[in-house]
């Protein structure tokens, strides 16, 4: 079984129930859990192992309402299955297998017990632009003003305007009379 992580998703968390071999595999680094999830872990600061004794009253369920702000409407679907899990759990957002997205195995040491959508996520981080199209400058300040027309030039095309003028006058004469 798989589970898609689509490209630049953000706001989804898996929850992962895992094998107790694969517990104890886990260290300072999440490769046996990458290895189990047949996926690269590229953010580690968006994985999390807990431990249900860890949790005490509180159960898995409300962890996840507090800690990662599901919804009460999305959670109460699965709550009494994940209150009454026993074992370690991975809690994995979209953003620990990087913007390229992955398939992830979902039936072997960590198994996916439930998808979330955190309640408003916040879009990925973006590059500020830094142009000065961006503040709204369309035309830049030190553009040259237009040049008046000189003298010469008013006068070139007066003329340029009264021989066409003549010319069609002259035309015009040559058609009558012809």
């Amino acid at each position: 079984m798989t589970n898609v992580i689509l490209p630049h998703e953000y706001g989804r968390v898996r929850v992962f129930q895992l094998d107790p071999i694969l517990s104890g595999q886990l260290g300072d680094t999440y490769d046996a859990l990458a290895d189990a999830l047949n996926a690269p872990i590229t953010a580690p600061n968006d994985v999390q192992i807990v431990s249900a004794e860890t949790l005490n009253d509180i159960g898995l369920a409300q962890f996840l309402m507090l800690g990662y702000g599901i919804s009460q409407a999305d959670m109460t679907p699965e709550m009494d299955q994940l209150n009454g899990l026993k074992g370690d759990f991975a809690i994995v957002r979209s953003g620990a297998f990087g913007e390229a997205g992955a398939v992830l195995r979902t039936d072997g040491a960590a198994k996916l017990v439930a998808t979330f959508t955190e309640e408003g996520a916040a879009p990925p981080p973006m590059t500020p632009l830094t142009s000065d199209s961006s503040q709204g400058t369309i035309i830049p300040p030190s553009a040259p003003a237009k040049k008046p027309k000189s003298d010469a030039r008013i006068g070139g095309m007066v003329a340029t305007a009264a021989l066409i003028v003549m010319g069609l006058l002259v035309w015009l004469m040559i058609w009558v009379g012809g």
